[in-house]
């Protein structure tokens, strides 16, 4: 496995390591649009000093760049003065080759680099964003480099592994405000440029290309500082300091929190946290200023929406973990990218679940990651883990479900495996060792097996190294002390290849007698018989608590005996019962009249909200079959079966919320009345009230802190209007869509206008989001809410993209 590593590391193409940066001294000057003028293009001009090690005698140097115009390029070196002669550009690898008429001298020297950048609408790289200052339009300018864009902004050495310290200027127009990774350190007026000043920060430790970052504009903030006097700001648009209000509450919290639970401190003396108009992912780690998509770290105070919350909590932690995996310890290429966002995913809800205990987060988990990450390992097209990338124009790829869920999942297999305190002391090994420098899987195996004293590495390799996962078949063994199991790799076609990898399976089993006592079973070859004293069990689980990234598959008589005592399984076990059983449907491995027959007993009694949630889903897929069909008695059918299937709780959830009420009844309520809503009258005309009553209170002017559609409920009844009208409804929602400032409730008006229940208005949705009114970071929100609006809604959105694709490109 090693050597076939090595050889797939030898078509990677990397930089030449002939000369390499220490440090960078760079200075940007951005020449944004002044008031509403909107150029076609911005720029900015550059200089960076880079203090480089020349390892061996050469005369040309190549680095990383992309868009930009170099002009001067000079050397400095053991009494050696050299200025390039030949400057070339290689568009493909996006690097740029500096030929010098002799080679250079070994040892300590610098590189210095004239240039100019553009300021791009492309969310990557140094880029302008559109914002208005107290209803006026203006400008400012923000950086999002990973995985390869700092190459955009300067040339350098843009691989994760060529670290380097970053001392960055800023020449900024005098009444903006501008921020990187560390403290300012001096702000004089700019000698020669009228009206700018020359803004100094301190030196970055020592750190990859990705995490630089710089945002020059005008926002508000507020602060706080933590238990160990580490200074956190929230930057929010002008005037809304108090939507930052709940983001300062976590990330003063959770930084703490890591610090301990690590047992390594924050290295830096501030964070900030900054909010960003146009932004293309969640959020970015850079370090020491995290930005953000504004609905990743705003919440509006006066109307305060628990799954908005929940997204901000997460969101926050997900990226203060990165401080430490990924910023303080760092992949050593692209290929361990899943040790960043597996990582952080996984110790991001930990730390949401330490803040929020009424929230159940675990449980959550899995239908936000461990199933997300079935689904889309269970597809033959689906990647390992680790998958190695040649180049950068590869590296996108890889930021998926399977580098961010399936990474999560595994983390929590490992950590179930090895224990919590372990796990903790394996973290602290490992991040220690390894701090400021760049790391592989292997090392954090070692650093986990060395704290538990097991053989980590053995027993994680398959999980990261090989595609898909596998599924446990379960069945009665010989007599009642014993079960016999077999594992091979799943795929939700149903096919069985000939061949199935193995994996090292760590499986948990409870049992009516030992509820709250897991009995851990190896499970490492093809077929084997395990021993659990079944006769004194009325039912048995595998995959206790799900905490293995695996499926499991009864036989019938297990099956049955699990239905028949549901409610006494565990809340986490109950969700993981129905999950398996659509998957092994939907793989023709069980009957779907056998999963509906199972669907009627939660529905007899369940009232997890998380597991409503995982419910409405799965049936929303066998409803893409049923709920379409061209016979009208199987329609019919399907849409009485759902009335049944949800009725129970649409009685007892109603439309308001009640007294001492939990956050998560208030979530499962516009699940139950949404999916009722497909069909019930009486719940779409209520739903239609509401709308106007709420639509009259917002043309009036009436204040948002009387406002009479709550948050967590306001999408629903979005959508069911939409689906329920036409050009009226359409235009109101629009209305909505441009009177309000909060990016929350914009998202929520975008997936409703994207939810027309004929083509007409569909392509109306469609057309109007590449008109220029809709950012293009939320282009997709539309699309995706059109191609969910049944078979109507996939068919429209698929022609228009391949009709409009110039359009869309260029959007």
């Amino acid at each position: 496995t090693e050597e076939m590593e090595a050889k797939q590391e030898t078509k990677r193409v990397l930089l030449p390591t002939d000369v390499t940066p220490t440090k960078y001294h760079l200075t940007l000057t951005p020449n944004l649009p002044e008031g509403s003028a909107s150029p076609a293009e911005s720029t900015f001009d550059g200089v960076v000093s880079v203090d480089v090690k020349v390892n061996k005698s050469v005369s040309q140097v190549t680095i990383h760049s992309k868009e930009i115009k170099i002009s001067l390029v000079k050397f400095e070196g053991s009494n050696k003065s050299l200025q390039a002669n030949k400057i070339e550009f290689n568009t493909e690898l996006e690097t740029v080759t500096f030929t010098f008429s002799e080679a250079l001298p070994t040892g300590p020297a610098s590189i210095s680099i004239t240039f100019q950048g553009i300021l791009n609408d492309q969310m990557a790289g140094f880029y302008r964003s559109k914002y208005s200052i107290d209803g006026q339009p203006a400008w400012l300018a923000t950086t999002q480099f990973e995985p390869t864009d700092a190459r955009r902004a300067f040339p350098c050495w843009d691989e994760p592994a060529i670290k380097a310290v970053f001392s960055v200027t800023l020449n900024v127009p005098q009444s903006l405000d501008c921020l990187s990774n560390m403290p300012e350190t001096s702000s004089k007026p700019h000698p020669s440029l009228p009206g700018r000043r020359s803004v100094s920060f301190a030196d970055t430790p020592i750190m990859s290309t990705y995490l630089l970052a710089f945002v020059v504009g005008r926002f508000s903030h507020i602060s706080a500082t933590t238990s160990y006097g580490i200074q956190i700001r929230v930057f929010t648009p002008l005037h809304k300091e108090s939507h930052g209000t709940f983001a300062l509450n976590v990330a003063t919290s959770v930084l703490s929190y890591f610090s301990d639970f690590f047992s390594v401190g924050f290295p830096l003396p501030k964070l900030d946290l900054i909010a960003i108009p146009d932004f293309a992912a969640g959020a970015m780690e850079n370090w020491g200023l995290i930005t953000f998509r504004e609905t990743a770290l705003l919440v509006d105070p006066n109307s305060p929406s628990i799954s908005v919350k929940q997204r901000v909590a997460y969101v926050v932690s997900h990226e203060l973990a990165h401080m430490w995996f990924g910023n303080l310890v760092t992949m050593e290429w692209w290929k361990e990218l899943w040790l960043n966002e597996g990582f952080a995913t996984y110790v991001g809800n930990m730390a949401v679940d330490y803040l929020h205990k009424e929230w159940d987060m675990w449980t959550k988990f899995v239908t936000d990651h461990v199933a997300r990450a079935w689904d889309l390992d269970s597809l033959k097209t689906s990647h390992a883990i680790e998958v190695d990338v040649a180049s950068s124009a590869q590296v996108n790829e890889i930021f998926d479900a399977i580098s961010y869920s399936k990474g999560a999942s595994i983390v929590r297999q490992v950590y179930e495996y090895v224990g919590e305190q372990n796990f903790r002391k394996g973290m602290a090994i490992y991040l220690n060792r390894w701090k400021y420098r760049n790391a592989k899987t292997v090392d954090l195996w070692d650093a986990l097996g060395e704290a538990s004293g097991l053989d980590v590495k053995n027993f994680m390799a398959n999980w990261t190294r090989v595609t898909g996962y596998p599924v446990l078949n379960v069945k009665r063994g010989a007599n009642d002390e014993e079960l016999e199991v077999s594992q091979e790799i799943f795929l939700s076609s149903g096919e069985k290849p000939a061949e199935s990898p193995l994996w090292w399976i760590n499986v948990g089993f409870i049992g009516s007698e030992n509820k709250k006592h897991v009995v851990k079973v190896d499970v490492k070859e093809r077929h084997q018989r395990v021993n659990v004293k079944l006769g004194k069990n009325k039912w048995l689980k595998a995959n206790a608590g799900l905490t293995g990234f695996y499926r499991v598959n009864y036989e019938e008589s297990l099956f049955k005996q699990l239905v028949a005592h549901l409610q006494e399984l565990s809340t986490l076990d109950r969700l993981g019962l129905q999950n398996d059983a659509f998957a092994m449907a939907k793989a023709g491995r069980m009957g779907t009249v056998q999963v509906l027959e199972l669907v009627r007993e939660y529905a007899k009694s369940e009232k997890d909200c998380t597991i409503w949630t995982d419910l409405a889903k799965n049936l929303a897929d066998v409803g893409v079959v049923f709920g379409t069909h061209a016979d009208p008695r199987v329609t019919a059918g399907w849409t009485a079966f759902t009335q049944q299937t949800f009725g129970r709780l649409g009685q007892q959830y109603g439309w308001d919320k009640k007294p001492g009420e939990s956050d998560l009844d208030s979530l499962l309520r516009p699940i139950v009345i949404g999916r009722l809503g497909g069909s019930d009258k009486a719940i779409i005309a209520e739903a239609q009230k509401r709308f106007e009553e709420y639509y009259t209170h917002v043309k009036g002017g009436a204040s948002a802190k009387k406002e009479t559609l709550e948050g967590d409920l306001r999408a629903t009844v979005y959508s069911l209007v939409m689906r329920n009208g036409g050009e009226a409804e359409w235009n109101k929602l629009h209305e909505l869509y441009n009177a309000s400032a909060d990016q929350s409730e914009k998202v929520r008006c975008l997936r409703a206008l994207g939810s027309g229940n004929t083509k007409e208005m569909l392509e109306k949705a469609l057309n109007w989001s590449l008109g220029g009114e809709v950012r293009n970071q939320d282009i997709f929100i539309v699309f995706g809410a059109t191609a969910s609006s049944g078979k109507i809604g996939r068919e429209t959105t698929w022609e228009f993209l391949k009709s409009q694709m110039g359009r869309i490109e260029g959007a």
